[in-house]
């Protein structure tokens, strides 16, 4: 199976060959007609709707997991996931592509800025994020304009979740985390290159914050100043002078 969901107090997965299972339980499965022998690779729910996406410009979208419509996009690129936030569902796969829907079955093309195959995506807290090859990362407020993060791990980043007040991307030899989006500041951080970090500081256009480090976590940890950054667009990048110590963490506090 390529993706699973719970949403209706059900569960759904799809996978290879139009394959949609679903269960109220997650012990004992039923399978579902797709009406597709196509590939599924992504499947999420929300606005009363189970929508899965696959090969080929492939949608399917079901009300209570048992019955599914299958609809036809009539694209060259395969979707790879899917997520719903906001009142729409987005959708991305090959090629940079990425397709915005409010019902799961008249979607309209947004533009990546990227050719990248995109793997993964997630909506929290008033952002969409995704994720794919090249380390390729994109955000967006809307899902309609979509801005691309400088990478800091240059891996497929193939999964995407969030949590806790962050977003986690996880891939090839990469596990990337975003500070919390408390204040609309997000930090990601990467290694640049041996001994130096780079950081891309995701906030509030002209609002400023103050980067602040520590070797340790715990409850004696002490945080050092090191520097402070105004966004002066989005998204803001501190590479120099940011050393890279055997533990390091940073934070990004916003500034009254």
């Amino acid at each position: 199976m390529q993706g699973a969901t719970y949403g209706n107090g059900t569960f759904v997965a799809v996978g290879q060959g139009g394959t949609i299972l679903s269960s109220t339980n997650g012990a004992k499965w039923k399978v579902r007609d797709s009406g597709t022998i196509r590939d599924l690779n992504g499947v999420t729910w929300g606005n009363g709707l189970f929508v899965g996406v696959g090969d080929w410009g492939t949608a399917v979208i079901s009300p209570d997991g048992t019955n599914w419509t299958f609809i036809d996009l009539n694209l060259p690129q395969s979707e790879y996931a899917v997520g719903f936030g906001n009142g729409q569902f987005v959708s991305v796969g090959g090629d940079g592509i990425i397709l915005r829907s409010a019902d799961g079955e008249n979607w309209t093309n947004a533009i990546s800025g990227t050719s990248q195959f995109l793997r993964s995506v997630a909506y929290n807290s008033g952002y969409w994020v995704v994720v794919g090859d090249s380390g390729t990362m994109l955000s967006s407020e809307n899902g309609i304009n979509w801005v691309s993060h400088r990478p800091i791990a240059y891996e497929r980043l193939s999964g995407l979740a969030f949590g806790a007040d962050t977003f986690v991307a996880v891939g090839t030899g990469a596990i990337l985390q975003s500070d919390p989006l408390s204040g609309k500041a997000t930090l990601l951080l990467g290694r640049q290159s041996p001994g130096n970090l780079a950081l891309t500081l995701l906030g509030s256009v002209g609002r400023s914050y103050r980067i602040e480090g520590a070797d340790l976590l715990g409850g004696t940890n002490t945080w050092n100043a090191v520097t402070n950054l105004q966004v002066q667009t989005n998204p803001s990048y501190l590479e120099t002078g940011v050393s890279a110590a055997p533990a390091r963490f940073f934070k990004a506090v916003m500034l009254p």
